[in-house]
This record gives C-alpha cells, structure tokens and sequence, in this order.
C-alpha cells in the first residue's frame, strides 16, 4: 500500500487526504515506520500485510467459549468469529484502549475503523480475519477513563466525574451518576442501556460499542476475563523467573533506539526498574510486583522468589499487566498477526521486540492505526472557498487570514507602526520634560511610560486582529473550522469524543471512517460528513 504525495478532495468535498505530517505532534517514530524512513523498521516485524495467512492452530475452548460468553451478554454476539478463529480458519486482528466513558475520544472509533477496513482489504484478497478490540479495564488513569469532551453546536464542554485518580482499577467501577446525567443533558438524549444507573465502566464502554459496531463481526475482550488471564500464567510465570533479564533486553533496546535518533517511550521508575507485573489487591487497587536490589516488593510489602511465583501459580486472574507486558500476554492468548496502535503503541513494540523472542511469542506485524479527523462537511467548505492547504488546518485564524490577504496585514501594521512611531516621539518629549523639572522622578517616569508601550503593543496586536475580523463571515468560518479540527490547538481526534457525531448521524458515522480510512500509511484524512 502507498500513499499519493500530497493533499487532494473531491468535487463535493467528502474528503481530503493530506500527508501524515500534517498532524501536529506526531512522534517521528511513528511517522518514519509508515514512510519507511529512517531505521525505525529495523525495531519492527513489518512482514508484508498483504502475505498473511491463517495458521491452523487451535486455540482453547475454555478462552473461545468465554470470549463468546461475555460478547453476548454486552448485547454483542461473536460466536461465529470465534469459532472461525478457534479453529485456525483466520488471521488475528488486534487493537486497543483503556475503556473510556461514553466511548472515549475519536480516535478510539478511528482504530476500530483502522482494524475493520483491513480486514475488508484482506478478504478481497480471500484471507479470512478475525477483528478482537482489547478493553484495559485494568487501567487504573481515572481522569483519563471517567473525564470526556464533548462538541456541541454551541461549543465544547469537559465532563468530568467526582473522585481522584488511585491505584483501584477503574473498569470495575460504576459510573459517576453525576456524570452520567451530565452527558444525557448536554446531548439532549434519553438515558440509554449502557448509561443505566449502576453499570460500570468497563460494561458500559462495550455496550456501547455492542451497539454501534452491530453486526460487524468485532470480538470485544474484557482485559482482565479470568480465562484471558489463566491463559497468561506461563507468561506470568516466565517473567518473574526472567525478570532481571527481561529488564536488561528493555535496557539495550531503549539504548539502541536512542542510538538511531528516536526516544523510546517507556522510561523506567526512579528505580531504574520497569514495572511489567501487578497484583490486584482485595480493593481492586494494582499493587507493582518488582525486584530492587535482590528483594522481591509486591506494593509496600517485601516477598521471596517463591511467594510471588506462588501467587502466579494460584491466582493469575489477580495479575495485571504494566505496558511492556500486556503486548506479550494480548499475543500471546489471541495469536496475534497484527497489531493496530498508535504511535505511542507501536513505539512500546519496537522497545519489548526482544522479549517476544525470550518469550516464545511470535512477534506480530506492527501498524500505525490510522488518523482521521471528522467534521460536518459544511464546516469544511473554506478548504475550497480560500483554497487552503494542508498547512493552514491546523493554524488560527488571524495566521490563514494574514496568508490568504497579506496586504490587509500589512497595510494595519503600517499605518499602526507610525501612528506608534508619533506617539512614541511624543511619549520621549514628555520624559525629557520631567526629567529636566525633577531628576528624582525618572525611575517613576520609565516604568509609567513602559507600561504605556506595554499598552501600546498589545493594542497594535489587537487592531491588527480586528483588521483581519472585519470579514466576519470568513473569519467565523476558519473559526469553526479550527475549533472543530484542534480545539484549544490539540488534534480533535485525541481530545474531542465521538458520541456526539454518533447522536447526529448514527451508523452513517461509522460507515464513512471505515470507508476513508488508511491504516499504516503516512496519511492523515479529514471525513465530511
């Protein structure tokens, strides 16, 4: 697959494809994997998607069967995916998220989309694929879980739920009712299934997803299912016995990416030690089960070799996963072909490549999901009315406008610059003046005429915007494009939630990002809709 250079759209503007560096802040790892630049490639299995093909291997009955189990009680039902893939008849699909209230940011969807367009390309090529979307709901980030953003026609609003970030998992949690109500009221809707009172976080964020991937074949899993978790005790197992090792693989890999200009992204604790395992506590709090100078620590608390190998052994549904971990145990139990994550997410693949190899686990294809920002298709109309460029999306107002009309700019600072040149002349003269009556005023003097020139700035600032506004209708127009594409100069799909599209164009919404999306390219697409 390939990517065309450059932006393009079509006559009615559904769309525009725009390069992939575009996108403000994307990591340069990232960008370099999919552009096959610099030696970013060389930390990943990049094996041809197009080549994949199903392994025959069968999997085990208690997983498939509880897998099946917890889909159809979401209201989501994926018993003949899962038989398919039970039985070796396809390739694996994988991608993630801690579970987020109402759904999460954009960029959630947009990696459900990346994974169902694949497997779209893959059975046009006759391979059969199985889509799994992994749910942490282990994570233990509330304000990231329990907080979302939403954009209304009147603007932005940030929802927050009472209570402070712990170690207590937050997928078992209940939902805020504070809130719930919230969302309900800004959204205007009748309260849904999968906002009713006492459901969870974890529960909610796969009804929810149950509800708008209906009948698109996605195996939804619970992080923490006690079987998924049964199926990892080896793995669990194998880190503890070679967790000194497993550190010093992570070590020289982070050295080496360094090497070849890039930052690894997992850095360790104060310590100098990797978190990969923890144990779940009786209040649902992760408790990180670590080695520090020969002493085994499970939280605060001191244990031998043995105890915490013990405790593997019996409870591994109790054992949760840090970031460098839950990628093996994820390939570990589905038998993943390819893996789908952001750029944060393929970065931790290129720094934990090694202990695939120390673990037996095959090491999967690493994608980049792909990045697509959405917008009411009339709120992209100034893209071709002022024949901006890809530049100008992600630019204020004021910038596109001093680009597309330099002379307006121009022409107010001019007149601005020697208006302030006269006063500045005149401000000189008063000094002089003051000085000459009374030297011992000339401290007071400066700092009162230096706040004036402060003054003076900022109101040249000020009318060389107002200069730029006085064609409010193209103005309000860039406004609206700007807030809807990087609100507060973040990009909308990391921030802004997508369940307010969902309330205004229901299937449509997912039907069209399934459609222009393009995963693992160097390709940012903005959608109308």
């Amino acid at each position: 697959m390939t990517a065309k250079a450059g932006a393009t759209q079509n006559a009615t503007l559904q769309a525009l494809r725009l390069p992939l560096e575009s996108y403000p802040g994307l990591n340069r790892f990232a960008l370099d994997l999919v552009k096959g630049a610099g030696r970013a490639a060389g930390f990943l299995n990049r094996r041809p998607v197009e080549s994949m093909q199903p392994s025959g291997v069968w999997k085990p009955e208690a997983l498939a069967s509880a897998l099946a189990e917890s889909n159809r009680r979401w209201g989501n039902e994926a018993g003949s995916e899962l038989n398919a893939w039970r039985e070796g008849r396809t390739v694996s699909l994988v991608a993630g998220q801690q579970v987020c209230f109402a759904g999460g940011p954009l960029l959630i969807l947009v990696k459900l989309a990346s994974l169902l367009r694949i497997r779209e390309d893959l059975a046009r090529r006759g391979v059969p694929a199985t889509v799994f979307f992994w749910m942490a709901t282990e994570d233990h980030d509330f304000d990231e879980v329990a907080s979302i953003t939403v954009q209304t026609r009147t603007g932005r609003a940030r929802l927050r739920a009472a209570g402070e970030s712990s170690r207590q998992m937050v997928g078992p949690l209940p939902v805020d009712g504070g809130l719930r109500n919230s969302l309900i009221e800004t959204l205007g809707i009748e309260p849904p299934r999968w906002l009713r009172e006492g459901i969870s976080y974890g529960d909610s964020f796969a009804e929810l997803l149950a509800e708008v991937l209906r009948d698109r074949g996605v195996v939804l899993v619970d992080s923490m299912l006690p079987e998924l978790r049964r199926g990892g005790r080896e793995l669990f197992l194998s880190i503890v016995e070679r967790m000194e090792q497993a550190e010093r693989r992570v070590t020289d890999r982070s050295s080496e990416i360094r090497q070849a200009g890039y930052t690894p992204q997992v850095v360790p604790a104060e310590n100098g030690h990797y978190s990969f395992l923890y144990r779940v506590d009786e209040k649902g709090e992760r408790q990180p089960i670590r080695m520090d100078q020969g002493e085994w620590k499970v939280g605060g608390r001191r244990s031998s070799r043995n105890e915490v190998l013990a405790m593997v052994e019996q409870e591994p549904e109790r054992i949760s996963t840090g970031v460098l971990a839950r990628p093996l145990l994820q390939d570990r139990v589905l038998h993943t072909d390819l893996f789908l994550g952001g750029p944060a997410e393929v970065s931790y693949y290129a720094q934990l490549a090694p202990l695939h190899e120390m673990f037996g686990i095959a090491q999967p294809h690493a994608g980049l999901r792909g990045h697509l920002l959405a917008a009411p298709a009339r709120t992209l109309r100034p893209v071709v009315d002022y024949g901006l460029g890809p530049e100008d999306l992600f630019r204020t107002p004021e910038e596109i406008i001093a680009r597309l009309d330099p002379s307006l700019s121009e022409r107010m600072r001019a007149a601005i610059e020697a208006s302030a040149g006269e006063l500045e002349r005149g401000l000189e003269g008063i000094l002089e003046t003051v000085l000459e009556a009374d030297p011992q005023l000339a401290r007071s003097a400066a700092r009162r005429l230096g706040r004036i020139r402060y003054h003076l700035d900022r109101l040249s600032e000020q009318g060389e915007r107002a200069a730029m506004r006085k064609d409010d209708e193209r103005y309000n127009a860039l406004v609206r494009l700007g807030e809807t594409l990087h609100p507060d100069g973040a990009p909308q799909d990391r921030h802004v939630a997508w369940i307010t599209f969902w309330t205004q164009y229901g299937s449509h919404l997912v039907e069209r990002i399934v459609d222009e999306v393009e995963p693992d390219l160097p390709v940012l697409k903005v959608v109308g809709l």
